[in-house]
């Protein structure tokens, strides 16, 4: 079996593999989303140590999404520190501020850290909440949409679609952050 870097070769990609421990701040976690946050934490601390980027996107890798989201989600944070393009959840619904299409500022990307809270009981409170409440915490500038068209696989055969359209005035007040901020911190 070939190695990360191989592939990449292979495939004559312009790549760098990161490799991090999982929950080397946690060895007791249980959950696996700390593996997610612990990539993410990974990937934040490389953009700013080894790049100048001025913005990093984070793309869930069971997602597929429109060829110009680069392009659409840099627009889009144009005036703002934070832009999340809502994708559909895997079983139902919509997720109006996951980390699955997020693109963060540099400045912002300096004052946080990407981590979960994982109680006793087994229930977890994910790293794209957690993102969520530090974003209200520094009163930073965070854009809600559906800005680009994203696919979201629950298997091989089993997907959602959701294409760029306004948000509805029900999904905005049960987003807006002072709300998501109180629902999340009580959870």
């Amino acid at each position: 079996m070939q190695n990360c870097r191989q592939l990449i070769d292979s495939s004559k990609l312009r790549a760098t593999v990161i490799h991090y421990a999982i929950c080397e701040a946690r060895p007791r976690a249980r959950s696996s989303i700390w593996n997610i946050a612990s990539g993410r934490e990974a990937l934040r601390r490389y953009a700013l140590s080894q790049t100048e980027a001025r913005y990093v996107l984070f793309l869930d890798a069971d997602m597929i999404f429109e060829p110009s989201v680069i392009e659409v989600m840099e627009r889009e944070i144009q005036g703002y520190d934070v832009v999340f393009s809502g994708y559909p959840l895997r079983q139902y619904g919509m997720g109006l501020a996951g980390a699955g299409c997020a693109m963060l500022s540099r400045s912002i990307l300096e004052k946080l850290e990407f981590r979960c809270y994982e109680f006793k009981n087994g229930e977890v409170i994910f790293e794209d909440n957690v993102l969520e409440m530090d974003l209200f915490r520094l009163g930073s500038r965070v854009k809600k949409g559906f800005s680009s068209l994203s696919t979201h696989y629950a298997s091989a055969t089993e997907s959602r679609r959701v294409t760029p359209h306004p948000v509805g005035p029900a999904r905005r007040i049960t987003n807006a952050a002072f709300v998501r901020y109180a629902l999340i911190g009580r959870a």
